[in-house]
């Protein structure tokens, strides 16, 4: 059923249809456009304000109530979009895995134009799923060196593949005596 038509002022809208209204910015993210979209064709007889004044309640007339749905339903949303996300993650390893399994392809069958190019790009995708695996399962990306010469020297001198004199070598200087 559409949305009950209504034009000019008439009856205000309860709390109840208010937050039904805030409840549709949130569902569709702060675009009055969609929710308004939305709420029209959810209304079941209901009078749906048009979208400006929609937006003008989220935004002025009742941001508090508003920012009040979006903190309540926040926690919900966060975990729909990280589920989206990760969905959309393993459709794009799918994809990648069937792209290297086409280049190789190519590769094997001689018929890459250039197959220096599709080496690099290759290389580059396998990093960076090296790299983000890695990351994803708390192992470094990188190892970074905190010692200091001195550490590193005595370091190679105990594993012998450094020997040092046994005096050290003096240093000559020349004066400006003269």
């Amino acid at each position: 059923m559409m949305a009950a038509p209504h034009s000019g002022p008439g009856e205000p809208y309860s709390q109840a249809d208010i937050d039904w209204c805030l409840q549709a910015m949130v569902a569709w993210a702060g675009n009055a456009y969609a929710a308004h979209k939305w709420l029209e064709a959810n209304a079941d007889g209901r009078r749906v304000p048009n979208m400006n004044t929609i937006r003008d309640w989220a935004r002025t007339k009742h941001w508090e109530r508003y920012e009040q749905l979006r903190e309540q339903w926040g926690q919900l949303r966060e975990r729909t979009i990280a589920n989206e996300m990760r969905d959309v993650a393993l459709e794009s390893v799918e994809a990648q895995k069937l792209a290297v399994s086409r280049a190789v392809e190519r590769l094997e069958k001689d018929r890459d134009p250039e197959p220096a190019r599709t080496a690099a790009a290759l290389a580059k995708v396998g990093q960076t799923n090296v790299d983000k695996m890695l990351s994803l399962t708390g192992r470094p990306a990188t190892i970074t060196e905190s010692r200091n010469v001195n550490e590193i020297l005595r370091s190679l001198v105990a594993k012998g593949v450094l020997a040092l004199p046994e005096e050290p070598a003096q240093i000559e200087g020349s004066s400006s005596d003269e």
